[in-house]
């Protein structure tokens, strides 16, 4: 097949859990979103067929409210092999036991994550809205800011939060 000159195929190259040992890109980034940038790989536990995929902080305020424990927020990290390393801010949850437990399903069936725990970053409320924070990625050697975005509260998530038993204007933070 052709292209015109000003067209290029689009190679789709999908995130993944780094493999260990991590690249330098995977270990810079981890030390920029944390100091000391320890990770842990984390199996994904099924422990609720109401919890779906890019729910996670409204997955494990649930769980927290109904086993104990508690949230621990942080990011996941991803990796495009060869083009960039990527952290997704996450929340976890702390079992009543120590144990970080990855509750919340990923959309692409990825079942293992590198967690990196982040003790200085929270999810904040500004009037109704909650605040988390945006993608980190690391691109050459180049790191993006790390910068604050709301929250949609779309059907889904009002939608997801009802699922779950929280009101439409159950914060999150």
């Amino acid at each position: 097949m052709s292209y015109p000159a000003f067209v290029s195929r689009m190679v789709v190259v999908r995130s993944t859990t780094p493999r260990l040992p991590a690249t330098m890109a995977v270990r810079s980034l981890c030390e920029r979103l944390t100091s000391g940038g320890e990770f842990s790989l984390l199996p994904f536990s099924a422990v609720n067929p109401r919890y779906k995929a890019g729910f996670c902080h409204a997955n494990v305020l649930h769980r927290t409210r109904t086993h104990g424990g508690s949230r621990e927020f942080g990011w996941l990290v991803w990796e495009h092999p060869g083009l960039l390393a990527e952290g997704e801010f996450h929340s976890v949850w702390r079992s009543p036991t120590g144990e970080l437990v990855d509750l919340t399903p990923r959309a692409d069936g990825e079942r293992l994550v590198m967690f990196v725990v982040d003790r200085e970053r929270r999810l904040e409320r500004s009037g109704t809205f909650d605040m988390t924070w945006a993608n980190y990625s690391i691109r050459g050697g180049h790191p993006e800011p790390v910068e604050r975005y709301i929250i949609s509260r779309d059907h889904r998530f009002v939608k997801q939060m009802e699922r779950l038993g929280f009101s439409r204007d159950q914060s999150l933070s």
